[in-house]
């Protein structure tokens, strides 16, 4: 019973290991960008409101270079034991990055990039990011973007 249980166990890590990857440019380009049919001023409030919706704050502001920097997200904690009576855990940030330009007339382009820390570290280049999934940076970037096409 030990035996089947530490196999279920390892099982369980392979299969949660290889469900995560890296977050490419060419992921962010694919999903994590989109471009509305509306004016920069208007898609700029229209983030700046959903971002919010979702309790971000906003930590940087720079309306003329297009860009925003939400302040970190706790989003989970994680822990492991670190002995028979104790434990070490710490808390799991993201914050979103947020590029914005107008690429022609009445068009504009939105590039969001999630960031993801462990306790006080960056973590973002390294392979954990859930993609695809319910949970996935698919879905959070289409819900997200759903939110500001409402918005406009």
């Amino acid at each position: 019973m030990k035996v089947l249980k530490i196999f279920s166990a390892f099982i369980g890590l392979i299969a949660l290991t290889s469900c995560a990857a890296r977050l490419t440019p060419e992921i962010i380009e694919e999903h994590g960008t989109r471009v509305f049919e509306a004016d920069k001023k208007s898609v700029y409030e229209a983030v700046k409101l959903t971002l919010a919706s979702k309790n971000y704050v906003i930590d940087i502001d720079k309306y003329e270079e297009g860009y925003l920097k939400t302040k970190q997200k706790m989003i989970s904690t994680s822990g492991a034991a670190t002995s028979t009576t104790t434990a070490v855990y710490q808390n799991n940030y993201r914050l979103y990055i947020v590029d914005i330009k107008e690429v022609s007339p009445g068009n504009t382009k939105v590039v969001l990039t999630p960031n993801i820390y462990i306790g006080e570290v960056n973590a973002s280049h390294r392979k954990i990011w859930a993609i695809k999934g319910g949970a996935g940076e698919i879905v959070l970037w289409e819900a997200l973007f759903q939110d500001i096409q409402e918005r406009l």
